[in-house]
């Protein structure tokens, strides 16, 4: 199913770019499942947007070995990955994680490239709900 941020107007969104094959991706994932357990019922949404090349055949079964629960989409625009990327520092282009934290307005409040802890993620939208 097709996926806008449109349809969590309103909710503090993280949305995560990742692959499978990513260790540092891999060790975020627990977090991002803490973190969407602990605050959706304030508002937080988390969003799982995979890179995997080889599509739902390896996600797929990775979601459900992780138990993640939260939604993920399949990047296959390449031009949605390119606008995304943009909102990057050119130096940071091309790295994965990366992760941007939304507010309720739809505005980017923050955006990271690798791995992040738990407590950051946690630190950034406590106050935005």
């Amino acid at each position: 199913n097709d996926l806008s941020l449109a349809d969590f107007k309103g909710k503090v969104i993280i949305l995560d770019f990742w692959a499978t094959w990513c260790p540092p991706c891999r060790q975020e994932i627990p977090h991002f499942i803490e973190l969407q357990k602990e605050y959706a019922d304030q508002g937080l949404q988390i969003i799982g947007v995979a890179l995997d090349k080889d599509g739902w055949d390896v996600v797929t079964p990775f979601m459900e070995q992780q138990n993640i629960n939260y939604p993920i989409v399949l990047l296959t625009d390449p031009s949605a990955y390119d606008a995304y990327q943009n909102l990057l520092e050119p130096g940071q282009r091309g790295s994965i994680p990366f992760t941007f934290i939304v507010d309720k307005e739809g505005n980017v409040v923050e955006k990271f490239v690798g791995y992040r802890d738990k407590a950051i993620f946690e630190e950034i939208v406590k106050p935005l709900f």
